[in-house]
């Protein structure tokens, strides 16, 4: 159906470029089994048991070229949305659970100002 839609919310997650790059470096997966592993000590991979590994698309250059990529194509999409009532910026330099509140938040806060729907 045409027109049945609410409002566009738009979520802009803003992470201090040095913490993403730190986050993806320390990203590893499974040399077997391609699982995605949490960056603590473990040496082994918890599914299967092979070798964690860095990805080879996680290394520091690679992030900071992706992150200009972003700023070049993503980020005058975010500042084109930032002046609508149902955009919200949320910290994303938080643990997970808070990051995840936030955007619920967020995301109410915008179907109330936006007359959006959830």
């Amino acid at each position: 159906m045409v027109g049945t839609r609410g409002a566009l919310i738009v979520l802009d997650i803003v992470v201090p470029e040095d913490v993403l790059v730190q986050r993806l470096a320390s990203r590893r997966i499974c040399g077997a089994c391609g699982a995605n592993a949490t960056a603590d000590t473990r040496q082994a991979c918890l599914k299967c048991g092979g070798p964690l590994v860095v990805r080879t698309d996680d290394g520091a250059e690679i992030v900071r070229e992706r992150l200009k990529v972003y700023q070049r194509q993503t980020r005058p999409l975010v500042e084109y949305y930032s002046a609508r009532p149902t955009f919200r910026a949320i910290d994303g330099n938080q643990l997970p659970d808070a990051v995840t509140s936030g955007i619920d938040s967020a995301i109410a806060a915008a179907v109330a100002a936006g007359g959006a729907r959830p």
